[in-house]
């Protein structure tokens, strides 16, 4: 009789708690002075020269940071202006609003001059009304940041999003996913994981796991709702890792992002299942077996090494390090998100496309598309990354 083969994919190997209460001193840095050993001078101090104090002056001078929100007039694409305004956001960042009209008539048979007309009335009355309804959403958002421009583009959505991104120099892109379901972000492909396959800054995707649930059970969905919903920071952080040089951009991000504490984390690695070998003797397998106990165990302790980078700056945080075996990285990912109710899922990625599907880069594209909760895909920066946090008093309050 043959054996009924589990529909699970996905197993647990490792499973690891990190705790550690970390105290960390920091001593405020004197402008215009360093220190040094008594021995060496008398006061403990030496005066610097001006042209020290010069690059020292421009050393501490904050970088402006920039991001761009892409949005139209769907109700999911404005998620994403209330997240950005429930954020602390470093000083001086500019926001600039894109809104990128399609080209109606581009692929319409050149014959049919007066179809083609039409269209192009059509579009340009819409686009007059987009410009109309963009420049009143922009000054809306100006009084909360006031360093704020808006665009209005035509063309390829994802394609001039990412050309804008790159051409103003985009510092993140904060995005609002469509209310689509799954099924249908996978068969059409969500405008969010195709900017996050050509953007060349750190991409976030805004959507809210109960949100789903609410539509589902028709309950009346209002802008003092999704205001609360948008204020909420994350409570359950996946964070997934394959322990490559991306991977480690994820890690570092979470490690200098500001969370509240109590912030449930869990750092995650998926290897590929084992193939059970029913052939070979007794001897062969008791090898295979041992060997892939010692990758496990080489994964965990590279896990936990990255861990306690996290948990060394957030000591009032829970992370977890988990080992998961899986035919399908996305997969894993996405059962783990949905069977724990996570927040957000943050990976690492480079920016040039790579078709692997063992590799969390390519997995971001599938995990963004068919997640129910918001993904970071952290990407490679020239300079220090954007961090932000949220308000703790609006986490009060909401409770």
């Amino acid at each position: 009789m043959k054996k009924k083969k589990s529909k699970r994919k996905t197993k647990l190997c490792t499973r690891y708690l990190l705790e550690q209460q970390v105290t960390a001193t920091v001593e405020p840095a004197v402008f215009g002075k360093s220190r040094v050993d008594d021995d060496d001078d008398d006061n403990g101090v030496i005066l610097l020269t001006d042209r020290q104090q010069t690059e020292m002056a421009a050393a501490v001078i904050e970088k402006t940071y920039k991001v761009l929100i892409p949005i139209n007039d769907q109700d999911s694409a404005l998620y994403a202006l209330e997240s950005a305004m429930a954020r602390r956001w470093p000083a001086g960042t500019q926001f600039m609003l894109i809104t990128v009209v399609e080209d109606l008539t581009e692929g319409s048979p050149a014959g049919e001059l007066v179809h083609r007309m039409i269209l192009q009335a059509e579009q340009e009355e819409y686009r007059q009304s987009m410009e109309a309804w963009l420049t009143r959403l922009k000054d809306t958002f100006s009084l909360t940041f006031p360093n704020t421009g808006a665009t209005l583009e035509s063309g390829r959505i994802a394609e001039r999003i990412c050309q804008c991104a790159s051409t103003w120099g985009a510092d993140y892109i904060l995005i609002g996913s469509h209310e689509l379901t799954a099924a249908t972000r996978i068969a059409l492909g969500s405008i969010a994981s195709q900017v996050l396959m050509r953007a060349p800054c750190p991409v976030e995707a805004i959507r809210f796991r109960n949100l789903k649930d609410m539509f589902s059970s028709g309950k009346e969905v209002t802008p003092e709702l999704i205001r609360e919903l948008a204020s909420q920071a994350p409570q359950r952080i996946i964070v997934a890792s394959n322990l490559a040089d991306q991977s480690n951009l994820a890690v570092d991000w979470i490690a200098d992002s500001s969370l509240l504490d109590q912030t449930k984390i869990r750092l995650v690695a998926v290897t590929e299942a084992t193939k059970r070998d029913t052939v070979g003797t007794i001897i062969s397998r008791t090898k295979n077996y041992f060997t892939e106990h010692r990758h496990q165990r080489i994964i965990e302790e590279r896990l936990r090494a990255m861990g306690k980078r996290i948990i060394a700056r957030h000591p009032h945080c829970k992370l977890e390090v988990i080992v998961l075996q899986s035919d399908s990285v996305s997969d894993a990912i996405l059962e783990l998100a949905s069977s724990w109710g996570a927040d957000l899922v943050v990976g690492g990625m480079e920016c040039d496309y790579q078709s692997t599907e063992t590799d969390i880069g390519i997995s971001a594209v599938n995990i963004m598309d068919r997640l129910e909760c918001s993904a970071i895909a952290i990407k490679p920066s020239n300079g220090e990354p954007l961090h932000f946090s949220w308000y703790a008093g609006l986490q009060q309050s909401l409770s």
